[in-house]
């Protein structure tokens, strides 16, 4: 595929982006919500590579699918975050945008597999 260097620098740019706004969080957050988030970001960014570098149809549509079940995990964490208010609704909206984004590219990808 011609666009897996985009969709890697896409999650990188989720984790990064991820780990600059927890680092903001209160001290105890940043060991529990912040600790989750940057975990469930890296699941993301994993998975996802995984998924679109495999050879192996079958292994692409489970680690495409974990991704996607991380993605929902992660926008539950966000709305957490955004309730406890320890981010900005415009650094949240941003990280957002990244997670919707890399989940459609999921949805894509996963959309290609056509067993032989």
């Amino acid at each position: 595929m011609s666009d897996k260097p985009q969709l890697a620098e896409e999650v990188y740019a989720l984790v990064h982006s991820v780990h600059t706004l927890t680092e903001k969080f209160p001290e105890r957050e940043r060991l529990l919500l912040g600790a989750q988030m940057r975990g469930t970001a890296l699941t993301i960014a994993s998975e996802s590579t995984v998924g679109e570098t495999t050879d192996d149809p079958a292994e692409q549509q489970i680690t495409l699918r974990e991704a996607a079940v991380a993605c929902v995990r992660f926008e539950l964490l966000m709305r957490l975050a955004a309730d406890l208010k320890h981010a900005t609704p415009s650094e949240l909206d941003e990280i957002g945008d990244l997670v919707a984004h890399v989940k459609r590219e999921i949805a894509r990808v996963r959309r290609t597999y056509h067993p032989e």
